[in-house]
């Protein structure tokens, strides 16, 4: 339990997950542009299949690739790259909510955070959490 409140808010992503968020943000990149599997393959020069594996994550996108797809997305692949760090792991989202509405000071901060409308204010929130995280990670860590 631990572990998945960890990852939900911050703490490093696993080599697996790296590769599912990088699929994600390709994937993501190419509809917001309006373009098929066959317009980013022609545009990257590679094959519709072989963006088909990408997605699937049958195939994993090694560098040079990943700076062909961001080229024919017009996207810096600074900004892939830095997407995938605050893509969360909804896997560990229902655990963790569970797991912070069991205790008084969670159960506080959920109707706090239920109640705030302001987006700005929920942004900074969570900025602020992830920030204690990063802090406690790299305290324990050293």
């Amino acid at each position: 339990m631990k572990k998945n409140l960890e990852r939900m808010i911050g703490a490093p992503l696993t080599p697996a997950e790296y590769d599912r968020a990088l699929r994600e943000v390709l994937r993501s990149y190419r509809k917001q542009g309006g373009l098929t599997k066959a317009d980013l393959a022609t545009a990257a020069g590679v094959s519709v299949q072989q963006i088909k594996r990408y997605e699937e994550g049958t195939n994993k996108v090694s560098v040079s690739r990943l700076m062909q797809l961001s080229h024919a997305l017009g996207v810096p692949a600074s900004r892939l790259i830095a997407e995938i760090e605050v893509i969360p792991d909804t896997s560990s989202v229902s655990n963790g909510l569970d797991h912070l509405s069991s205790t008084e000071d969670g159960r506080k901060l959920l109707f706090v955070l239920q109640r705030t409308m302001d987006p700005s204010q929920v942004s900074l929130i969570s900025q602020l959490v992830l920030l204690l995280a990063q802090h406690r990670n790299t305290s324990e860590n050293a």
